[in-house]
């Protein structure tokens, strides 16, 4: 995997910690659930268990990207490069959902899909490369 890739794949990987943190370590706190557009505490409360279930997913697909990256010297390389790209594909996907969910979401979609996309670009254009 192209260093390139495997930095946005990292950066992917750690922006998706930040979500499980945001989601389900640190949601009820006002700064955390008002950047979600819940106005108040009651509203917060209600959709706190989806919170938290997502934020689990985020940290799933951050452990896959780190893996891909940093386990490839255990892995063999194509598995490894599957698991990152794979982790890379739902990110990118996931970021797609939210903004055709919301336009008003248009920012979060593509700080959440931006990185993804740079390694999935980078990892298949330098790997064409590396071919011929």
């Amino acid at each position: 995997m192209p260093l390139i890739t495997k930095i946005f794949v990292s950066i992917a990987g750690l922006l998706h910690v930040v979500f499980f943190l945001m989601e389900s370590v640190f949601f009820m706190n006002e700064k955390i659930y008002t950047r979600f557009r819940f106005e108040t505490l009651e509203q917060a409360e209600i959709v706190q268990s989806f919170a938290y279930n997502q934020g689990w997913y985020n940290l799933f697909l951050a452990i896959a990207a780190f893996i891909g990256v940093f386990g490839a010297t255990k892995l063999k390389p194509n598995v490894a490069n599957t698991l990152a790209m794979y982790a890379c594909f739902s990110m990118l996907g996931a970021a797609l959902v939210l903004i055709t969910s919301s336009i008003e979401m248009a920012r979060a979609a593509v700080i959440q899909g931006m990185p993804p996309l740079i390694a999935i670009v980078t990892f298949f254009v330098f790997k064409s490369k590396q071919e011929q």
